[in-house]
């Protein structure tokens, strides 16, 4: 493998103390890539005039279109001009010294390779999460192959906080699908390239999180996108598994019912009446199969 193969994906939207730390541990990775292109989401925090200033990186600076549409717009670049393998991240990981290097070793294994992810508190991220197309469900197996010591494993879910793809399998899949705006987007297109190819983790290349102070709102859109975008998932699903269709709606609006019952339960939201609210018009725009940026 040659350093010319590698190009960086990274996007970012107002985190600039964190895309700091991030790009400064790319620039230490004992395989350095050929090229790092930062998405820069239409950041209003200053990224762009830190970035003007920065001349290790390609910049792109474009409207907010979620994390698909960054990475949509990152990785379309990237394959445009030649890279041999791209390696997307968010501006919340930063990758050990030796992360890009390890996964490199794997290539011969696997075409899309995940880092195993640790975060702040020591504790090791859900690695091991299977998709069912027949019925859009996702079942965890609980870093099952981790805890029996396994090094690698491989699952049919991606992960773009170090997801690192070829060029092959970009050409089969196309590029990330920007109408998720946020949510499911990865998840799908490890799945796409799990037909292709081994979607594997490598426990012993590994990125940290960083401790991200997240506003209480965020807790709100993730909700609406994650709930929203079922109708993506039900429209790759159906590609692949077919005359199902009403069996997977039946199981999507229980999601939904689950989900209401988990407002009233539980205490992920401090806002009840708000959180069904913005549940309600998630299943609305599920409904209406809406993409893009569509809660503010």
């Amino acid at each position: 493998m040659t350093p010319d193969a590698v190009f960086v994906i990274l996007v970012t939207y107002n985190r600039l103390p964190y895309l700091q730390q991030v790009l400064q541990a790319l620039l230490f990775q004992t395989f350095q890539p050929k090229k790092i292109i930062v998405v820069n989401n239409g950041s209003t925090d200053g990224t762009a005039e830190w970035l003007s200033t920065q001349n290790a990186y390609t910049v792109i600076n474009q409207q907010n279109s979620g994390g698909a549409g960054g990475f949509y717009t990152g990785v379309k670049a990237a394959f445009d001009e030649g890279a041999e393998w791209i390696w997307m991240m968010d501006d919340d990981v930063v990758p050990d010294p030796n992360c890009l290097e390890i996964l490199l070793q794997h290539t011969s294994i696997s075409s899309c390779l995940h880092p195993l992810h640790i975060q702040i508190d020591g504790t090791v991220q859900e690695e091991e999460r299977w998709f069912n197309p027949a019925d859009c469900s996702v079942t965890n197996y609980f870093n099952s192959s981790f805890k029996s010591g396994k090094k690698v494993w491989f699952r049919n879910t991606g992960s773009f906080e170090g997801m690192l793809i070829s060029k092959e399998v970009v050409a089969k899949v196309g590029f990330p699908d920007k109408r998720f705006f946020l949510f499911h987007d990865d998840l799908i297109y490890g799945w796409l390239a799990h037909k292709h190819t081994n979607t594997s983790v490598i426990a012993d290349a590994v990125m940290r999180k960083l401790p991200v102070h997240r506003s209480p709102s965020s807790a709100y859109t993730y909700l609406y996108y994650a709930f929203r975008n079922l109708w993506l998932l039900e429209e790759y699903a159906a590609g692949e598994v077919k005359g199902l269709n009403g069996y997977r709606k039946r199981r999507i609006r229980l999601q939904f019912i689950y989900e209401a019952y988990k407002i009233f339960r539980l205490k992920d939201y401090p806002d009840k009446s708000k959180a069904v609210r913005i549940l309600f018009k998630a299943y609305n725009d599920y409904c209406r199969k809406k993409g893009g940026k569509t809660f503010l």
